[in-house]
Parts: C-alpha cells; structure tokens; sequence
C-alpha cells in the first residue's frame, strides 16, 4: 500500500513511520488469542474480590453446618488422678482420713436439649437463609467482574480497529504525498500543497502512535481485570459482531427487561434470603422466653488408695472402678425470668435488622429498575448515534473524495484538503467509538435478561 517517494519527503521520517506500523502490527500477532468467553471465565476463577467472597461463602456454610450439630445430644467424658496429703476425704467411703492416699475418677456425661422454644430450629432455618444469600452476592460480584471484563474487552478490540482506521489514513496522506510530488514536478500545483500533505501526515502519525499508546493502556487495564502478568503475551480475538443482530434486543421494552431482571439477577435473590434470615433471627430471639428443657444422663466411677484397717481386705483397682460405678438419668428445667433485659434487647435488634432487611430489599429493586431503565435508554441512545454517526461518515467520504480530486487539480488549497481529511478521519473514530459503545450497551442489557454475555 505504501509506496517509496522520490524527493521531498525525508527517507529518516519514512523509515520512522514504517516502523512505527510495524510495531503496532507487531503488537497485535501477540502469542495466544483469547475471546471473550476465556477472558470471563479466566477472570470468574481467578478474580480475588470473588475468592473472598467464597471463602466468606463457606464460612456461613460452616455456620450452618454448626447450628445443625447443636441440635444432636453432647457427650463428653473426663478423667482425673491426684494424691492428697493430710487430712482429706476419702471419694469411695467418704469417711475423713489423715494419710497420703491416690484417687483417681472417670465419667462420661451427655444432655440434649428437647424443647427450648424453637429457638435451635429457628437459628439453623436462618443460617441457611444466610448461606443463600451469601451464595448469591459471590453470584452478584462475579457478574460485576464479568461486566468489567466484557467492557475492556470491548475497548481492546475499539483500541485496535482505531489503530486500523489510522493506518488508513497514513496510507491516504501517502498517497496523496507522491501524487503532490509528482504534480509539483510537473509544475501543475504550487510546492506550498506539497508542504501541507506533509504536515497532514505527521499529524496523521501522531494520531496513529496516540491510538497504539491507546491500546496498549486497553491491553494492559484488560491483564489487570484478568488477574493475569502484563508481561504475558496475549492476542484477544476479534470475534463475529454483527450490529444489525443486536438490534432486536432494544424491541422488548424497559419493563420487560426489568420484569426478566427481577426473576435472574443475584442481587434480587440475595436480598429475599437475607429478609427471610432476618425474619427466622426475630423467631430465634423471641424464643429465648421459653423454659429449655434438656435430658440429661451421667455415669462414673472412681478408686481410691486408703489403707483400710488391719484384718479388711482392700478391693483391687478395677474391682473399686467397678463397684464404684453409678448412673444418673434425668430431665432438667432451666426457666428464664431476669438476665439483664439480654432477651428483651435481642428481639428488639431482631425487629430492627427485620424492618431494614424490608428496606433493604426495596432499595435494591429500586436500583435495579433505575439501572435497567438507564441501560435501556442509553442503548436507545447509542443505537441513534451509532446511525448517524455511519451516515455522517458517508457524507464525509463522498466529501473529501471530491476534496482530493479537486486538490489534485489544484482547484482546491491545501487548507481545505486538510480539513475535509480531518474531519473524515474524526468522524471514522466517531463512528467506532459508537459501534463499541452501542455493542456494550446492548450486552448490559442482555446481561439483565439472563443472557450469556457473547460477542456473536
């Protein structure tokens, strides 16, 4: 596409620019291509906000796990040996003794609560409303991530067609060069054109090294989304994107969109738990009047070293564990009636956390409908860009195509070509930003319906 001039035009400032072009094709043959898809699902496993969120995740999973257990019987055992001097009690005869003897005791205990109005039930019905709704706010920050992702992805791919569409200007203001050379030469157009294709096509690299500086910054703000070493060597694929099949997805109205955003988005959901979990917490609490009544049940045994008096034979060591042995079963009452208004707070919190779980809930569903609403109305908006944003560069196309024959003919000063050249040039880099603008919009809106976030 490039030819090589043949006077006028500095060798060292073209050697510059072909390298210059070079670099940036350089940079984007990069080792590995990743689409879309990969990138989301290589940011969703290795995105730290979210690994955090699990791991809170699981710990109300493990809550849940240990408001279960409480509800099954305790038993515990315990063992003990000592040596008592002087005048101390002996444990098997209970008679008072003033001689060094060893004791040693063994017991296996075990209670479960049977009533305690509620309260155990209730506790681990609200710890699983917890866990739901952690489980769906580790849902809600992977589709934060995912968004994020799926917008540098898209300013990557914008970053790299403005790189495309300021290569084709250079072409142009090359071409236009040798064809001012030529006509200079032929005397047929004043050398002072000459020096202002010149000075278009400097500018027209400096355009062109801002949109490679641009990219790199997408390139690199992409890595970071991605969790990934800026070092590493990544091409991200292009993809088919077709903008007249988005065009569809803005016919179902903002409250249709809404409507699906209400049945699928995590953080609808997550607050439904959360008012449910609020709502067994006030159950729990008031629970804590009843009387708790537990049954309970005991055995142990003990020996002892007393030195019992001449002609008494002593028992042996296990036969004492074994004559020793006692058991006790029984059911016990403990029956609240004043512990510093503790209850009496504790439901009142309870109603508090209640009353703004319903507030809470509200608030997120009115966000929610004012994000959809805004989504949908900037698509709207950027569907009307996107389209007079194409039609203004046809204008323009046909424009500057009589501009530059025009100039050719010398009919036309230097000054004008410029700026038919320049406004073209804007409006091609108008017309990208709202392609990709008018893609994003779109997917966001997709991604309210319940819709895998592709680029198709």
């Amino acid at each position: 596409m490039f030819q090589v001039l043949k006077k006028g035009f500095s060798s060292g400032l073209l050697v510059c620019l072909l390298l210059l072009l070079s670099a940036g094709t350089s940079q984007l043959a990069a080792q590995e291509a990743w689409d879309l898809e990969k990138c989301i699902n290589h940011a969703v496993n290795n995105n730290l906000q979210i690994k955090l969120q699990e791991i809170s995740e699981q710990l109300s999973a493990y809550q849940l796990s240990q408001s279960k257990a409480g509800m099954y019987p305790s038993l515990n055992g315990s063992a003990s040996y000592g040596i008592n001097f002087g005048r101390s009690t002996d444990p098997t005869s209970n008679q008072f003794v003033t001689q060094r003897i060893q004791t040693s005791s063994f017991s296996l205990n075990s209670s479960v609560i049977l009533f305690s109005g509620l309260t155990q039930l209730n506790t681990v019905q609200q710890n699983k409303f917890n866990l739901m709704a952690s489980h769906f706010l580790t849902e809600e920050t992977k589709n934060s991530v995912m968004l994020n992702v799926t917008a540098g992805f898209l300013q990557v791919l914008m970053s790299r067609e403005n790189i495309k569409s300021q290569e084709v200007q250079i072409g142009i203001s090359l071409e236009q060069l040798d064809r001012s050379q030529k006509l200079v030469d032929a005397g047929v157009v004043p050398e002072g054109n000459l020096l202002n294709v010149k000075a278009q096509l400097a500018n027209d690299s400096l355009n062109y090294i801002n949109a490679v500086n641009n990219y790199d910054l997408a390139v690199l703000t992409l890595k970071l989304l991605l969790q990934v070493d800026p070092s590493t060597e990544i091409e991200f694929a292009q993809g088919d994107i077709s903008i007249e099949q988005l065009l569809p997805d803005l016919l179902g109205g903002a409250e249709t969109v809404y409507n699906a955003a209400l049945g699928n988005q995590p953080q609808i959901k997550r607050v439904e738990f959360s008012l449910k979990a609020a709502e067994k917490g006030l159950l729990a609490n008031k629970g804590l009047h009843s009387p708790t009544i537990s049954l309970g049940a005991n055995v142990r045994t003990n020996y002892s070293s007393y030195e019992l008096p001449p002609f008494v034979v002593k028992d042996p060591y296990f036969t004492q564990i074994n004559n020793n042995l006692s058991q006790t079963i029984g059911v016990s009452m403990n029956i609240p009636i004043f512990n510093g208004l503790t209850t009496h707070y504790s439901i009142k919190n309870s109603h508090l956390q209640l009353e703004r779980s319903r507030y809470q809930q509200q608030q997120v569903k009115d966000q929610l409908k004012q994000d959809v609403y805004k989504a949908y109305t900037d698509a709207k908006s950027a569907a009307k860009r996107y389209d007079a944003s194409g039609k203004n560069v046809q204008a323009l196309e046909t424009a500057f195509s009589y501009t530059q024959s025009m100039f050719d003919l010398g009919a036309v000063n230097a000054l004008d070509y410029s700026t038919a050249k320049a406004n073209l040039a804007q409006a091609q880099v108008t017309l990208i930003t709202a392609k990709y603008d008018y893609i994003f919009k779109v997917k966001v809106l997709d991604f309210y319906q319940g819709k895998p976030i592709k680029l198709e």
